[in-house]
């Protein structure tokens, strides 16, 4: 008997690593597979482990997994705190590092970045190198490089470009020296983005280039993969892959995290089909301020008030403008200056030559006037460029 359940666990640690990869943290296939290897290790534990997660922990912690890609994010802020706190008051280590990453991004979809930031710096400081680098095998979440992948993401919200870029990069190094795929493909797509949030196409292509045109057109992509993929696409200013993959995601259940690629494909489809962004960028900005995910929010009114000068002639009219003004101020609110320096950059372009131009223009510097660093990136030298003419 004990012999069966040895080679059960270690068929499920074989497996665990595809699945993860396939099927994605929250995903019930994954969250059976861990609750099944909880319950051989309850029955085979070694009471002198005193790191050992709960069994009570990781039926919370899976719950908690399903509401934030869920999409229900107020309500899995307030089950991830509490098991939190329960963490702590047990002082547990692993616990608290097994959920500070992902509660760091449940923050950041809420649009509360410094606290998105501390949570990403509580993991970070919790982890052990000498000991933690195989955590995954057993988790299915490598704590270090996710932390610093998810963590560059709210970097660049904050118009910190250069170090977002520097976490992909240490993330990367860690993912791969621990050997978590999931994990590397995460660093790929976060790099990626934060060079999205640059405007830096050549740099997109650079980063997920090779690693895409091997996957697309011939096989299906694994989970994260598909994410890099669709910001591939961005980068060449084409959808045949990520309207597909995109839009299919947001009309599931996980819809939580592909709200932040929404605008890449909004804006590469803004000149060629506006009222498919018109209505896709309404329905995104309506169902993101019901989930209470209003970090994604600025960027979606940025595309729909684009869109709408589209539509009419490339000409911006008071109902398009009021687009920009609620996804700059709601940008500025969140403290979240890169976004803000995309909103108002485009805003001004948009706006050039027109009764708004003066407002465009003095929200533009406003929002460069909060910046630190990041100055040579594509979007900062378009913006700089608008003022100077």
């Amino acid at each position: 008997e004990t012999k069966k359940v040895k080679e059960e666990q270690q068929a499920i640690d074989i497996a665990y690593p595809s699945y993860m990869a396939v099927y994605g943290l929250g995903s019930s296939q994954l969250l059976e597979l861990r609750s099944r290897r909880s319950e051989i290790e309850e029955s085979t534990s070694d009471l002198s482990d005193v790191e050992e997660v709960h069994s009570e922990y990781l039926q919370k912690w899976a719950e908690y997994q399903q509401l934030h890609f869920g999409g229900k994010i107020k309500e899995a802020l307030d089950l991830g705190n509490s098991i939190l706190h329960e963490a702590i008051n047990r002082k547990n280590r692993l616990e608290q590092l097994l959920l500070l990453p992902l509660l760091a991004q449940t923050y950041h979809f809420l649009g509360r970045l410094d606290e998105s930031l501390e949570c990403f710096e509580r993991a970070l400081q919790l982890y052990n190198d000498d000991t933690d680098l195989e955590l995954w095998q057993k988790y299915g979440v490598e704590p270090k490089s996710q932390s610093l992948f998810l963590m560059s993401h709210v970097l660049s919200f904050c118009g910190r470009s250069e170090q977002a870029v520097k976490s992909c990069i240490q993330a990367e190094e860690w993912a791969r020296k621990s050997g978590c795929s999931m994990s590397i493909d995460g660093c790929i797509a976060y790099h990626a983005m934060s060079l999205f949030h640059q405007q830096d196409r050549h740099g997109v292509l650079k980063v997920t280039q090779s690693v895409s045109t091997s996957i697309k057109g011939v096989r299906e992509p694994q989970w994260l993969e598909g994410y890099f993929i669709s910001l591939y696409d961005w980068a060449l200013g084409i959808s045949d892959f990520s309207k597909d993959f995109i839009i299919g995601l947001w009309k599931s259940e996980g819809i939580a995290g592909i709200s932040f690629w929404m605008p890449t494909l909004c804006e590469v489809l803004v000149d060629k089909d506006p009222m498919f962004v018109i209505e896709q960028s309404k329905d995104t900005i309506k169902k993101c301020k019901e989930m209470g995910q209003l970090a994604a929010v600025p960027l979606m009114e940025r595309n729909l008030a684009v869109a709408l000068a589209e539509s009419s002639g490339k000409v911006p009219d008071e109902v398009s403008v009021s687009h920009f003004r609620e996804g700059y101020a709601l940008a500025m609110e969140q403290k979240a200056y890169g976004i803000a320096l995309d909103v108002a950059t485009h805003w001004l372009e948009c706006s050039e030559g027109t009764p708004f131009e003066g407002e465009a223009k003095e929200s533009l510097k406003l929002v460069i006037n909060e910046l630190i660093e990041g100055f040579d990136t594509p979007l900062y030298l378009r913006s700089s460029s608008l003022l100077l003419a």
